[in-house]
């Protein structure tokens, strides 16, 4: 079960105490999947910028990790193996061959992986400095202009 939270926002004004609301617009996504059209590509440079692109859909951790390391392989530049560490739910890209670079900048699953928006240097092994997150969508955004 997940809590929606629901937000008004008027005139750039933030109403939280309010009890009644007119709305002249509501948009409601229709999928709560963790990996969307948004944030499912990932890129490296290993010779040449490579790029992988994760199917839309919920995944768990081993799932996530699965499909990034099947599609991090196909691409041809050494054997790739992700991680993710159970006690600080960081996710680590190895490649036991040939060095690479994360590109954070042109990645979007960054907020799903939690790797940063920059670019790593060039290392077999990559640690995302922050925790990963699978939670997807966290509320709902309701707008009205009046």
């Amino acid at each position: 079960f997940r809590r929606v939270l629901f937000r008004s926002i008027v005139n750039n004004q933030n109403f939280s105490d309010s009890f009644s609301f007119r709305f002249t617009k509501c948009i409601i996504p229709f999928t709560y999947y963790n990996v969307t059209s948004n944030y499912n590509i990932l890129k490296i440079n290993s010779g040449g910028v490579k790029t992988v692109t994760l199917t839309v859909g919920q995944y768990n951790i081993t799932q996530l990790l699965a499909a990034l390391t099947t599609a991090l392989n196909a691409l041809g530049v050494g054997i790739f193996t992700l991680t993710a560490d159970p006690i600080t739910y960081k996710i680590t890209i190895t490649n036991g061959t040939t060095p690479f670079i994360y590109l954070g900048t042109q990645s979007t699953i960054n907020y799903i992986t939690g790797f940063d928006f920059i670019d790593t240097p060039s290392a077999l092994s990559q640690t995302a400095p922050f925790v990963y997150n699978l939670g997807g969508t966290d509320w709902i955004d309701i707008i009205s202009k009046t």
